[in-house]
């Protein structure tokens, strides 16, 4: 079950990186191995991250398929998600794609460019399920 969630996960990454698309149906595949696997659901955690995304999504640029990502990882990792490793991965992740981001920027000029969010959530869940 664990090869299924990696791999369904770096499809979903490529697929967010190349495209800026997360599909509903990979995130319905990811949603079988990760809910095999879940921990015990923290139901109040979960609900309140969902309240929360949902009043981001609005006035943000928060797209659908990293919304539904988000919730996904909340309803089945609450304690991974929760976890200050997961958090520091995250933001690890965030980080080299800002500096990315910059760089592209700085040689294409200020035009719209999106950060794919799919690799920031879903490489530390790999890595907390793998035991790193």
């Amino acid at each position: 079950m664990i090869v299924l969630l990696i791999l369904i996960s770096l499809f979903i990454v490529v697929q967010d990186i190349q495209d800026h698309i997360i599909s509903n149906r990979a995130l319905l595949v990811l949603a079988i191995p990760l809910l095999i696997v879940h921990e015990e659901v923290m139901f109040t955690y979960s609900l309140v991250a969902t309240l929360l995304l949902l009043a981001l999504a609005i006035p943000t640029a928060l797209g659908g398929g990293d919304l539904k990502l988000l919730l996904l990882l909340f309803w089945s990792s609450p304690h991974s998600i929760f976890s200050l490793r997961y958090l520091a991965i995250l933001m690890l992740i965030l980080l080299v794609q800002l500096i990315r981001l910059v760089g592209i920027r700085a040689r294409t000029g200020w035009r719209n460019t999106h950060i794919p969010l799919a690799p920031a959530l879903l490489l530390p869940i790999l890595g907390i399920r793998l035991g790193l």
